[in-house]
């Protein structure tokens, strides 16, 4: 019975999983791997007790998707940009670990006053809304425009586009009980069954793919990068200050779970714990070169509609992850997947995303006619948004800001004065 459930959980991350790695040109086979090994961390840190799986994070996706645009104007390798940007992740797992501490000796009160819903509600907005642009110029219209040297009709496209779309829609819309949950899963798959009509999938991604990870020459490619790896602080300045948001989505998801399962996770094992193994994850995601993890609030459903709220069965859910990771083969398959699938889901998501940025404000009846807060979420906003679609760059030396980093600052300081 447990195994089944696991599968479910399995099933119910797995489009969230898969689209990150995607997105950023990384390994998904890993990122599969990691996403595993992040819950099984986080599973032994908090003393097996709080049901909680952990995937690619759609947090970081900003600072990793402008990381990964100023190591391309660098010219860096592919394995140098992997290796560069592990520091970063790295570096936010060893801040969870910091946070974790204070959170030990001061109390997580403190902590969540100086992030209040008037600072994380538009910064989740600007997270989706600057992701969704480059989504749609990097993933969908150069496919037709021959942008990527391979030119498919426009019409091929926006229809396997579209149908991408529908699906997702109406799985989440009117799909009944926990089907609810798998729209990304099911639109990946519509879509990738449409291409494959309009005979437009790569097939040699799979045909070429070695089985196995513990395969030498695979087993080389995939930790190659550490060879080139080396620290650096872009990297931290402009990955590491998303931690913060991704700690408030950890305290909501943290928050729902024990209303779910009716035990109060902040008490026991206790906040501190749930934010060090979120930490522990990070970190491991760093050092296997995959995309940073977080809790993952589709797992809530899950556990809602089948009243089972067994930590164990998150455990097992993490073991066919990472078998599933080590299957190679299994990643060529979703490598596989053209890039304007990929894109139609994960506009879709980006724009949940902005959404849940505007539910946090409503569902904490933050007051927008006051000019306090309407100040706050208006300098958020167009520092997050306006100054990264407007081209202005924010360096230090060396080091490259991003926007969302200096918005969030602006955001906490002006909420504090």
């Amino acid at each position: 019975m447990n195994c089944a459930l696991a599968f479910q959980h399995l099933f119910a991350v797995l489009g969230g999983v898969v689209v990150v790695p995607s997105i950023l040109g990384m390994d998904i086979s890993m990122g599969l791997f990691a996403s595993g090994f992040g819950t099984l961390i986080f599973y032994l840190v908090t003393k097996r007790q709080v049901p909680v799986f952990h995937g690619s994070s759609f947090t970081y996706m900003a600072g990793l998707k402008s990381f990964l645009n100023k190591c391309e104007s660098k010219k860096y390798t592919h394995n140098s940009y992997i290796g560069r940007q592990a520091t970063g992740i790295i570096f936010s797992g060893l801040l969870y670990g910091v946070i974790s501490i204070l959170v030990y000796f001061v109390g997580p009160e403190r902590i969540s006053k100086l992030f209040p819903p008037v600072v994380v509600g538009p910064i989740v907005i600007t997270i989706g809304l600057s992701l969704c642009p480059s989504i749609i110029s990097s993933n969908i219209v150069p496919w037709y425009t021959g942008g990527k040297d391979i030119q498919y009709h426009g019409y091929e496209v926006w229809i396997i586009v579209c149908i991408t779309l529908a699906v997702i829609i109406c799985m989440t819309c009117f799909a009944p009980g926990i089907w609810n949950a798998f729209g990304i899963i099911f639109g990946i798959l519509a879509g990738y069954i449409a291409s494959a009509c309009f005979q437009v999938i790569n097939y040699n991604v799979i045909k070429e793919s070695n089985w196995i990870l513990f395969q030498p020459e695979q087993f080389k490619s995939t930790f190659y990068f550490w060879k080139e790896a080396s620290w650096d602080w872009t990297a931290v300045a402009m990955i590491t200050p998303l931690a913060i948001v991704a700690l408030m989505e950890h305290l909501g998801d943290i928050s729902t779970n024990s209303a779910v399962c009716n035990k109060d996770f902040f008490v026991e094992p206790g906040l501190h714990r749930t934010i060090l193994g979120d930490g522990c994850a990070l970190v491991g995601a760093g050092l296997l070169g995959a995309p940073p993890m977080a809790t993952y609030s589709q797992n809530t459903g899950v556990l809602v509609i089948t009243k089972n709220f067994n930590p164990d069965v998150l455990a097992i859910a993490a073991g066919y992850a990472m078998f599933l990771g080590l299957i190679t083969i299994v990643g060529a398959v979703f490598r596989s997947i053209p890039d304007f699938v990929i894109g139609a889901a994960s506009m879709m998501m980006f724009g949940i995303i902005s959404c849940m940025g505007i539910k946090v404000l409503i569902m904490n009846n933050v007051d927008i006619t006051k000019s306090r807060n309407l100040i706050i979420v208006a300098i958020i906003l167009i520092i997050g948004i306006g100054f990264d679609t407007g081209g202005v760059e924010m360096v230090a030396g060396d080091v490259e800001i991003s926007s969302l980093a200096v918005a969030t600052l602006f955001g906490v300081v002006l909420n504090l004065v």
